[in-house]
């Protein structure tokens, strides 16, 4: 099985991390950037510029029927996935492969309600990008950045697997295939929960954490009730991959701000839902009390109707 056509919808921040490396190794309108209205315009208006690089795309209209694609790339913020389930009609065939780079640990399970979990295979992006705005961004490239798989990994791999990793060995993407998927994809949602959520209240960059340790200690305090729900949905996470995570920051660039922060900053909407939000849903269904990360979901949550123009008299620090 060979990959030859590509949809992404999602060109911002995750991305990025990786249509670069797309665009270069396809041809034109083998890579479809699925985007409508003025997000359509503004893309085959200017790109996207990456790490100085100005980079052209192919753009197609969501209604626009061009055939589904041999794989579909889903980097889309968390509330605008159902619009993007949508969105995506017309590339999603019977042997499509779907892929979400997004945060979280839900969104293959959600693309998966409309399109077939047997179609999904499991990502992750651990990658520091900043979204300057305007279509620039800077990512931060670390060894094994993204990573793709089936839940459980051993050799020799899935056939669409090993068609995603080849297309990524012919790009030059650099990428990894854990044993256990589930397990990464929790190691990571620890850190994001634990450092976007706890860092956007503080408004601080990834130095905080390098630097302060109150903020490490309510970073520990997020991700134990991380941990505790993660345990009761049978994923193979332990105290010590709390203890791993924190001293995971001390290998981001000290002035680089979390994803939730840089949207929260430009006005837009976080994934608190995303985050915080599900540990508390978590917490519900298996009967675990989640205060932290409850109390940090209504700050959070306040923080977006401000942004949302709440009549609230600020105070600019």
């Amino acid at each position: 099985m060979k990959i030859k056509t590509v949809s992404m919808i999602g060109l911002g921040a995750v991305g990025c991390a990786v249509a670069p490396e797309l665009i270069r190794l396809l041809p034109r309108e083998s890579l479809r950037i699925v985007a409508g209205g003025a997000r359509k315009a503004r893309l085959e208006r200017q790109g996207v510029v990456v790490n100085g690089e100005h980079y052209d795309c192919f753009v197609t209209d969501p209604e626009t029927d061009c055939g589904p694609a041999d794989l579909v790339i889903v980097s889309v913020k968390y509330h605008a996935l159902p619009q993007a389930i949508a969105d995506l009609k017309h590339h999603v065939g019977e042997h499509t492969i779907l892929l979400s780079l997004m945060n979280g640990v839900n969104s293959r399970q959600i693309i998966g309600q409309t399109y077939g979990i047997e179609k999904c295979l499991y990502g992750i992006c651990n990658l520091s990008t900043v979204n300057h705005g305007n279509g620039v961004f800077t990512v931060s490239h670390m060894k094994g950045g993204i990573s793709i798989g089936e839940a459980r990994n051993a050799p020799p791999y899935s056939e669409r697997l090993q068609a995603v990793a080849s297309l990524f060995d012919e790009a030059g993407i650099d990428y990894q295939i854990p044993q256990d998927m589930v397990h990464a994809q929790w190691w990571k949602f620890l850190l994001n929960v634990g450092g976007n959520c706890t860092n956007t209240v503080l408004r601080g960059t990834q130095s905080y954490f390098q630097v302060l340790e109150p903020a490490n200690r309510a970073r520990r305090m997020v991700m134990e009730e991380v941990l505790k729900v993660g345990q009761a949905e049978g994923v193979n996470i332990t105290q010590n991959d709390v203890e791993e995570l924190m001293g995971v920051y001390k290998n981001y660039p000290a002035g680089n701000t979390c994803s939730m922060l840089q949207d929260l900053l430009k006005g837009a909407r976080t994934e608190n839902d995303m985050f915080c939000g599900y540990v508390v849903e978590l917490g519900k269904k298996h009967g675990i009390a989640t205060p932290v990360n409850e109390y940090l979901y209504h700050l959070i949550d306040a923080l977006d109707e401000v942004n949302a123009g709440a009549p609230v008299v600020r105070v600019d620090v």
